[in-house]
């Protein structure tokens, strides 16, 4: 099956346990304005085909208050992660693993496009390159 550019709903991660997981058991690192956090783990045999990485976009309340500053960041975030997910797709399929990611925003300022955007690919360069 072919992967598009776009985000679907496949993608996005969710669920409770899911969440714990990523959490817990995850590795962390820090990448322009933004935390990312990512769990890696063999795909099943009989899924090999739908073996997506799964991604979470957060921006906290803490560091932004109004709500229209924190949907810009997510949607900037989304943004850079979907034009630049290639690489993270490639090395997931060639390794035969299950990806999971978690980008949270980290900083009180609204950065523009290009420094989110520099923030993902050194993210998925750097989980890529644990893979």
């Amino acid at each position: 099956m072919t992967q598009g550019q776009g985000l679907r709903r496949e993608e996005r991660l969710r669920g409770k346990h899911e969440l714990e997981l990523l959490f817990a058991e995850g590795r962390k690192g820090y990448a322009g304005p933004l935390r990312y956090f990512w769990h890696v783990r063999p795909c099943d045999e009989g899924a090999e085909a739908e073996c997506l990485p799964s991604v979470l976009f957060s921006v906290p309340k803490r560091f932004l208050k109004r709500a229209n500053k924190r949907n810009l960041m997510k949607r900037r975030t989304r943004e850079a992660y979907r034009l630049n997910k290639q690489q993270l797709l490639m090395a997931a399929a060639e390794k035969r693993v299950d990806v999971r990611v978690a980008f949270v925003y980290n900083t009180a300022m609204v950065h523009d496009y290009k420094t989110v955007e520099n923030g993902v690919r050194n993210a998925l360069g750097k989980i890529q390159k644990s893979l």
